[in-house]
C-alpha cells in the first residue's frame, strides 16, 4: 500500500507540474524526477511481487534510477538557485556517468539470455560480482551529486545576503528538506538496508514532497528561489576582474552613505541592492563590491546595521514607552520579529528587551 501510495502521489504531483501556467525550468526539471520516482517504484513493486519476471526486458533496469534521481536532484537545485551553467555542453556532461554505467550493465547483464537474467535475479541479486561493482560506482558518484547539491544551497545562502534586504521571504526549508531526503534514502542505500525498507523511504519521502509542496505552495504556485536577483557572488566575493576603480568606490561609497542618511530607504522592508542601485545609478555589481570592500559586510547586514540604529534611535526618544518594542522595530523597516530578534542579536550581543533595561 506504501509503494501504491507513493506512486499515485508522484504521478499527481508530476500532473500538478505539467498543468501549472508559466512553468519554469526548475517545474519542468522536478516534473522529470517526480516521473523517475513513480517508474522507479513501479519496478520495484513488480519486482516485489514477482510479476516483473513475465518480463525479463525489465531486470536490472532499476540500477540506474538512483544515480538519475540525484542527477535530477543537483539539477533542480541548481535551478532554482539560478547556478546552473548557460552552456548545454556542461549540462550534458552530467548524463555521462548514466551512459557509462548502462554501457557496463549491457555488457555484463541486460545482453545475457533471459533465463539467465532470471536466475540472477531469484538466486544471486546480492551477490552478483557486476552488480556489486555497479551499485559501488553509483554511491560514490550519486554521493558526490548530494554533497555538490547542498554546496550549492549554502553558496546560494550566501549569495541572497548580498542582494536582499530581508530573507523572511525567500525560504529554503523547501530545498533543505529536498537535498536532506535524498541525503537519508542515498545512506539506507550504502549501508545496505533491506530494499523493502529502502523503498518504504522512497514512497515516504515522495509524501513529504507533496505535503510541504501543498503546505509552502513554492512548487505547485511560486516560481523560484530568489532566482533573478542572486547574482554570481559566492563566499568571499573576488573582484579581480572588476572594472571598478578605488576613486570612483570611494565616490559610489560617498553617495551611497548620502541616500542612506538623507532617504532612509532601509526603511523600506522589502528594500534590495538592485533598488538601491537604481536610486544611484550605479551598477549592483559595483555598488554590492563597494559594500563588500569598504565596509566589510555583505548587503543584508548593511541595511539592518542602519535599521538597528534606527530602532536605538526610536527606542530612545519613546521616555514614555508609548510604543512597544516590535512596534519600533516595524517602523526601523523590519518586516517581522523572528528577523529582528536575530538581527538585533548579531550586532548588539543583546536581545532588544535585555538593551531596553540597559538603556
Amino acid at each position: 500500500m506504501i509503494f501504491v501510495a507513493g506512486i499515485i502521489l508522484a504521478v499527481f504531483i508530476q500532473f500538478l507540474l505539467i498543468s501549472k501556467n508559466n512553468k519554469t525550468a526548475s517545474d519542468k526539471i522536478l516534473a522529470v524526477s517526480m516521473l523517475l520516482l513513480s517508474v522507479h517504484l513501479f519496478l520495484f513493486y513488480n519486482t516485489y511481487s514477482g510479476e516483473i519476471y513475465n518480463y525479463p526486458g525489465l531486470l536490472g533496469i532499476g540500477l540506474l534510477f538512483p544515480l538519475l534521481h540525484t542527477l535530477f536532484m543537483y539539477l533542480y537545485v541548481g535551478s532554482v538557485t539560478g547556478q546552473l551553467p548557460d552552456n548545454k555542453k556542461a549540462l550534458a556532461i552530467h548524463i555521462v556517468p548514466t551512459l557509462l554505467i548502462a554501457a557496463y550493465l549491457y555488457v555484463t547483464f541486460f545482453s545475457l539470455p533471459a533465463s539467465v537474467k532470471i536466475d540472477i535475479y531469484k538466486t544471486e541479486l546480492m551477490t552478483f560480482s557486476h552488480f556489486i561493482v555497479v551499485n559501488y560506482m553509483i554511491n560514490v558518484v550519486g554521493m558526490l551529486y548530494i554533497l555538490w547539491s547542498g554546496w550549492l544551497l549554502v553558496r546560494h545562502r550566501k549569495n541572497i545576503k548580498n542582494r536582499f534586504s530581508d530573507l523572511d521571504k525567500i525560504n529554503l526549508k523547501w530545498l533543505q528538506l529536498f537535498v536532506a531526503g535524498f541525503g537519508i534514502i542515498w545512506l539506507i542505500a550504502m549501508f545496505g538496508f533491506d530494499h523493502t525498507f529502502l523503498f518504504g523511504a522512497y514512497s515516504v519521502f515522495i509524501l513529504l514532497i507533496g505535503f510541504f509542496g501543498f503546505r509552502q505552495g513554492q512548487i505547485f504556485t511560486d516560481n523560484t528561489v530568489g532566482k533573478a536577483d542572486t547574482g554570481q557572488d559566492s563566499g568571499r566575493v573576488k573582484y579581480e576582474k572588476s572594472s571598478l576603480t578605488a576613486e570612483r568606490s570611494k565616490e559610489y561609497l560617498n553617495l551611497l552613505n548620502s541616500l542612506m542618511t538623507d532617504e532612509k530607504p532601509y526603511l523600506e522592508s522589502r528594500i534590495t541592492l538592485k533598488d538601491i542601485s537604481e536610486k544611484l545609478a550605479i551598477h549592483p555589481n559595483h555598488l554590492s563590491q563597494v559594500i563588500n570592500e569598504n565596509l566589510n559586510m555583505n548587503f543584508f547586514d548593511f541595511i539592518n546595521s542602519y535599521r538597528i540604529e534606527e530602532f536605538k534611535r526610536k527606542l530612545s526618544e519613546d521616555t514614555d514607552k508609548k510604543f512597544t518594542l516590535l512596534a519600533h522595530a516595524y517602523d526601523s523597516g523590519f518586516s517581522s520579529k523572528s528577523s529582528f530578534n536575530e538581527v538585533f542579536k548579531k550586532f548588539s550581543g543583546l536581545t532588544p528587551s535585555q538593551y531596553q533595561k540597559q538603556l
